[in-house]
């Protein structure tokens, strides 16, 4: 089994967290790692299961006030773009 297949159809698929709750933490965990890469991807696909970017907004801002996170350049401005890219 490929990793990618590993990660959607075993990881993704497990109980207990909606999918888009486990899609929110991801995008927030690439924002705060700053994992610019992997984020535009995963801001699709939590734009595309019914989240604003203010949902992420929030919860980025809350991070950063309490110092969970030192550096998000990249992924702050590829949030920034998606805002603009996506009408909500």
């Amino acid at each position: 089994m490929r990793v990618q297949e590993y990660v959607y159809d075993v990881i993704w698929a497990m109980p207990g967290i909606a999918l888009k709750e486990k899609s929110l933490i991801t995008v927030v965990s690439l924002i705060v790692s700053n994992r610019a890469e992997q984020l535009k991807v995963h801001l699709w696909g939590l734009f595309h299961q019914g989240c604003v970017s203010n949902d992420i907004t929030n919860i980025l801002s809350y991070t950063l006030k309490s110092h969970y996170a030192k550096t998000t350049d990249d992924a702050v401005k590829i949030l920034i773009e998606s805002k603009k890219a996506i009408v909500i």
